[in-house]
């Protein structure tokens, strides 16, 4: 935190999984962090990427399922 705030960042971002309650305990209470529940973490796995390239190279605008089924 002393080098973010020492190089002028506003802020510190991290994720914890939904499960883990004791990481999440320990930054609300202990760090004051606090949950931005506007928020959502989206996720494309490597073939997901492919389709969406592969699609954007033959021209066409949307792959139509979900890129990361």
């Amino acid at each position: 935190m002393d080098l973010a705030r020492g190089v002028g960042f506003g802020r510190m971002e991290w994720t914890a999984l939904d499960w883990n309650l004791h990481a999440q305990q320990v930054y609300e209470q202990r760090l004051g962090a606090r949950l931005m529940s506007e928020w959502l973490l989206y996720r494309m796995n490597r073939d997901a990427m492919t389709r969406y390239l592969s699609a954007q190279a033959a021209g066409i605008e949307t792959v139509g399922k979900s890129m990361s089924e």
